[in-house]
């Protein structure tokens, strides 16, 4: 070995930790897809590099083994390939700050319009690089709050108010309206009050659910009792059972059958809420989940103006 300096490649190293990985020389050069004969050069060339031979070759092993000066070698070479890729994933991050995977959680009953509106015009705006956004729809009674608090989503938007440990900006406006049965005597109206449909069985939503809160409190204020039929976890139940003319439902504008059920305004103070998106107080956000967050905090501001602030 000389005692000047020592220039040796990452090819070199990277061929090295492959043959010492798969202990076979003509596999370590297809998994690599180079010929054998350059992958035995180029080994052959770092071991003059060092000046010891780093393999046991034995014509009558088709595995090859580790010299002790091989054994000694490799932690050192497996931390210079991850120190130049740590490197490399650094340089692109710089290049790219807001690069990564954002993963967002709603459900469908609030946001199937919202997600779409909002996320549409965030890829067609710009280019956002090496941002990835992953969606996870909540179409039950899984908490959507729990799932950002306990790091399985970035972001989230429901109609929460506010939660402990999450911090909430509301995002835009939802519109309550009653759906009913298509041949249902009030489906001839296109706006009912409460009064109208005092007397009706009312299909709603669990009763821990913000939107089973939100209808009862519209009772409350009209002096009404509301009169619950049955409670579901999911918005396919509850239209299915609208539908067979079980009762009627108080929602937000979903995607119905029309020749099934009639979609009528509802004339109420409490007929519009908020949808909020939310993320984690005591987490920091990724650059990248930082810069979705922000673009729909300005994608709310231009939609809506500062009518949410209220």
């Amino acid at each position: 070995m000389s005692g000047g300096q020592i220039v040796m490649t990452l090819q070199q190293l990277l061929y090295f930790r492959e043959v010492v990985e798969t202990q076979h020389f003509t596999q370590a050069a297809q998994n690599l897809y180079v010929s054998q004969s350059a992958l035995s050069y180029s080994i052959q060339s770092l071991e003059r590099e060092i000046g010891v031979p780093l393999f046991i070759r034995r014509k009558s092993d088709k595995n090859v083994k580790l010299t002790v000066y091989g054994k000694a070698f490799l932690p050192y070479c497996r931390q210079a390939i991850e120190a130049l890729e740590a490197g490399r994933d650094e340089l692109n991050r710089m290049r790219n700050p807001q690069s990564g995977v954002v993963s967002i959680i709603y459900s469908y009953i609030n946001c199937h319009k919202l997600i779409p509106d909002i996320f549409n015009q965030f890829y067609d705006e710009n280019d956002y690089g090496d941002i990835s956004v992953q969606f996870a729809v909540n179409h039950e009674k899984t908490k959507v709050e729990s799932e950002v608090i306990y790091g399985n989503a970035d972001l989230g938007f429901a109609c929460t108010v506010s939660y402990d440990g999450l911090e909430m900006v509301p995002i835009a406006w939802q519109e309550l309206v009653l759906m009913l049965p298509a041949k249902h005597p009030l489906a001839k109206k296109k706006v009912l009050t409460l009064e109208d449909i005092k007397d009706e069985m009312m299909i709603s939503y669990y009763p821990d659910s913000n939107l089973y809160a939100w209808i009862s409190e519209m009772y409350r204020q009209s002096g009404l009792k509301l009169n619950p039929a049955e409670n579901f976890n999911d918005w396919s139940s509850r239209m299915t059972h609208v539908a067979l003319n079980l009762g009627v439902a108080i929602s937000p504008m979903i995607p119905v059958d029309p020749h099934l059920i009639a979609v009528r305004k509802l004339d109420h103070p409490m007929n519009k809420r908020k949808i909020y998106m939310f993320w984690p107080v005591e987490r920091d956000l990724s650059p990248a989940a930082e810069y979705v967050k922000d673009y729909c905090i300005e994608w709310s501001l231009k939609k809506y103006g500062k009518s949410l602030m209220g």
